[in-house]
């Protein structure tokens, strides 16, 4: 079936679109908040060992990511070396993979990417 839109039918389905893809911006812009700020925030979880030096860096990068994006939170969780590995599985059998992970462990990148 062919059919022939008037200009004036062009116009008025592309005020709709337009319309209906400004409303969320409208909405959030009314309460003084931008996009992202009327977002849910986010919760990102990075997983590293449990030495001191590394923590501090890790909880500085996630401030500062946060300061970037105030939606996004990242939360650290340490681990002690010997154990890290198998937290790690646990966290993947149990189907909440850290966010962020660092192949801290014996099992590397490319352990976890033969396996999918």
């Amino acid at each position: 079936m062919n059919t022939v839109m008037s200009r004036r039918e062009v116009l008025k389905a592309g005020a709709l679109a337009a319309g209906t893809l400004a409303v969320p911006g409208a909405l959030a812009g009314s309460a003084g908040l931008s996009r992202a700020e009327a977002a849910p925030p986010v919760t990102l979880t990075a997983t590293t060992t449990a030495d001191p030096g590394l923590l501090g860096v890790w909880r500085g990068m996630a401030k500062a990511f946060h300061r970037e994006h105030p939606a996004i939170n990242v939360t650290v969780l340490t681990f002690p070396d010997p154990d890290y590995d198998q937290k790690i599985d646990l966290m993947l059998a149990a189907g909440t993979p850290p966010a962020l992970w660092w192949a801290a462990g014996n099992k590397g990148y490319r352990y976890y990417a033969a396996r999918g």
